[in-house]
């Protein structure tokens, strides 16, 4: 099962090449990544461009409306990428660029166990397979 996992960055290129460098050691399973550069001005475009280029990255430029809110901002990327890169791949990862994996995540078997699991669960993440349909990504509260 392939994974789609794009992440929206807007600044701060060195935390992109860490969580990139994370993804590959961490991440099982294939994986295709998008980095969705959100700006108003390019200001980082050369560097995301050269760390999207040197890791085999999609690239995508997303130009935000000028004078918002940072998380409208965020939210407007998210959705552009959700409405102009995703294909067909059997799920799909929604990153923020300050997220890192720290240990191994094999994302197909936490889908499957996150299908399986009581509503009552604290939620932390979530994924869409090919039929648009939602899963939580969540932790056990212990009961």
């Amino acid at each position: 099962m392939k994974t789609r996992i794009i992440i929206c960055v807007s600044n701060r290129p060195d935390l992109l090449e860490k969580q990139i460098q994370l993804l590959n050691n961490f991440m099982i399973g294939e994986k295709v990544v998008s980095v969705v550069y959100d700006t108003r001005d390019k200001q980082y475009e050369s560097f995301f461009k050269k760390i999207c280029d040197e890791y085999n990255l999609e690239y995508h430029l997303h130009l935000s409306e000028p004078n918002c809110a940072p998380s409208f901002y965020h939210a407007q990327a998210a959705t552009w990428a959700y409405q102009n890169v995703i294909k067909d791949e059997d799920v799909l990862m929604l990153l923020d660029h300050d997220m890192f994996l720290i240990d191994e995540f094999d994302i197909e078997k936490m889908g499957k166990e996150a299908k399986n699991m009581a509503r009552d669960r604290f939620s932390v993440a979530s994924m869409v397979d090919k039929t648009g349909e939602m899963y939580s990504l969540v932790i056990s509260s212990g009961e």
